[in-house]
């Protein structure tokens, strides 16, 4: 059951001397931080800059790991808050007691303002969020999960980029970082933002894309999208692909 069925019933409760006691919900606008966009040097020496990005998602999920583990908790949790969990990577996730659903089509592109809603959380100590892909049948998408462009340079060549992303039905990222500790009357707006590079391990989306090799024609344009005839543009994209649906280039920060 997901955290919306908590707060139709009012919330978590915990144990105190005076007996349960609601667990404060907290409303938090959640907008579309670009700022992890930008220039990055890939293993293959590119100079890539992702100009713009546009991606479709659904039904947000904030998650903290081991607050609410009272007495009264463990007879409830399995009836009330699911339990996620993340593969190998950052964070390990832990239980869903957040989220702002819906579903959106995320516009990164530098001095773009875009909110996404309000997100109810409950009191605690957060570590990561989880979201789902999925397809957008109108708009710029047309039916895809994402559309990037950009530019890559190496020496003297410069590659104008379009990549066009499917992924597949319901395919949920989870553990993407988010590290705060959330109180009753906390005044913040939380940013959502892809980033280009991992800031821990320092890949970058587009680490292995050799983008000389895919412009085979020399015309300074190179599209990259799913079901290409051609073995290298094909190899690039699930390259692209893989990253791209990693909770390495997410996370969600306040911002200033």
């Amino acid at each position: 059951m997901k955290i919306h069925s908590v707060l139709m019933l009012g919330g978590i409760f915990s144990l105190g001397c005076s007996g349960p006691k609601e667990t404060p919900r907290v409303e938090v606008p959640v907008v579309v931080d670009s700022s992890g966009l930008g220039r990055v040097v890939t293993n293959l020496d590119y100079e890539v800059s992702l100009e713009a990005a546009d991606v479709a998602i659904r039904d947000i999920e904030f998650t903290v790991s081991g607050e609410v583990a009272t007495s009264f908790w463990d007879r409830v949790s399995d009836a009330v808050v699911s339990k996620a969990w993340a593969h190998p990577g950052h964070y390990q996730g832990g239980d869903v007691t957040g989220e702002l659903l819906g579903a959106f089509v995320l516009h990164f592109e530098p001095g773009a303002a875009q909110t996404l809603g309000t997100a109810v959380l409950l009191e605690g100590t957060y570590h990561s969020v989880n979201f789902v892909f999925r397809r957008e049948a109108a708009g710029i998408l047309n039916g895809h999960s994402a559309r990037l462009h950009g530019t890559a340079r190496r020496d003297d060549a410069e590659i104008e980029f379009e990549i066009v992303i499917d992924s597949p039905e319901d395919r949920s990222l989870v553990g993407a970082p988010f590290e705060y500790r959330v109180d009753e009357g906390s005044e913040i707006v939380l940013g959502l933002r892809l980033l280009v590079q991992d800031a821990l391990e320092g890949d970058t989306l587009f680490d292995d894309v050799d983008f000389l090799v895919l412009d085979d024609d020399s015309d300074g344009r190179v599209d990259i999208a799913p079901g290409s005839a051609d073995e290298s543009s094909l190899s690039a994209y699930h390259q692209i692909q893989r990253r791209f649906q990693s909770h390495d280039h997410y996370e969600v920060r306040i911002q200033n």
